[in-house]
């Protein structure tokens, strides 16, 4: 009978797969998750404002971790984005 059941249950066929996140998403993910677009607003080169209590008064953007380069465009980053960065202003 053990023999006769196990049989049964090896009979029913494949598991159902759980569903795909859509590729649909932009700006470079090369299919490592979903990304939403968003407005972007610093680009490579931006000195912009910390605001840590590191002590970094200014930082600029030096790269943009994930974005692709095209010729003569910026890369950009948004709310989000990982950007290597250099302390241009503060205490040490």
């Amino acid at each position: 009978l053990a023999q006769g059941k196990a049989s049964q249950l090896q009979s029913n066929g494949p598991l159902p797969q759980p569903p795909q996140p859509p590729n649909a998403m932009k700006r470079g993910r090369a299919g490592r998750g979903a990304k939403l677009k968003i407005s972007l607003g610093c680009g490579v080169a931006t000195l912009m404002n910390c605001a840590d209590n590191s002590g970094a008064k200014n930082l600029y953007v030096v790269a943009v971790r994930g974005i692709g380069g095209r010729l003569n465009k910026i890369p950009q980053c948004g709310p989000g984005d990982m950007i290597l960065c250099t302390c241009k202003k503060g205490k040490p």
